[in-house]
């Protein structure tokens, strides 16, 4: 457990897979978005393409930021299913058993 908190505590721990099995729904879901990435982009001219790098960049950092949010709700719920088990309430809606 120490090992996991200190990763953790250090900005280590990946929260999310890093690895893609091939032929899955989300590798060919990559391979199609890296295509018609390519092709948009072969027909763009350079304001375009700054335009579409600019959505891109927009893209990621929403992105980014909901999978932050998604971490921190999800870390939280773990740590309320983790009282509820211990003390017998649900913390979500603070009402007494019973």
């Amino acid at each position: 457990m120490e090992s996991i908190l200190k990763a953790f505590a250090q900005g280590n721990l990946l929260t999310a897979p890093n690895r893609v099995a091939r032929g899955s729904k989300q590798a060919q879901a990559a391979a199609r978005l890296a295509e018609c990435e390519a092709a948009l982009t072969a027909v763009l001219d350079p304001p375009a393409r700054a335009l579409l790098d600019n959505l891109e960049a927009a893209h990621w950092e929403v992105e980014d930021l909901a999978e932050t949010d998604r971490f921190v709700y999800g870390y939280r719920l773990g740590v309320w299913m983790t009282v509820e088990a211990f003390f017998g309430r649900d913390p979500l809606s603070m009402q007494e058993d019973g």
